[in-house]
């Protein structure tokens, strides 16, 4: 819900809420991450690092895309997407 609330904020161009809302989302994710599958936490990430690519943070969305990719599912396909959007912005 909340990563929703952040896609959302962001079409609306309200930039800076709908990256609380990515943090929040980030932090309870995380937390679910440690017991269960950790696809959901590296979803809010790669969200929140295209956020933070639109607000010119490179080196923050660098962060998080590597940080997704370490917990990414075992889908090959999702974690190539990763891995190609942080070759790209190297």
């Amino acid at each position: 819900a909340l990563q929703s609330r952040g896609v959302a904020l962001a079409a609306l161009g309200r930039k800076e809420e709908a990256l609380a809302s990515y943090n929040r989302a980030a932090d309870l994710a995380e937390k679910r991450a440690l017991s269960q599958d950790g696809g959901l936490f590296a979803a809010v990430l790669s969200s929140r690092a295209s956020l933070l690519l639109e607000l010119g943070r490179k080196e923050p969305a660098l962060a998080d895309l590597r940080l997704a990719l370490q917990n990414a599912s075992q889908d090959p396909r999702a974690r190539a997407a990763i891995q190609k959007r942080i070759d790209e912005l190297r």
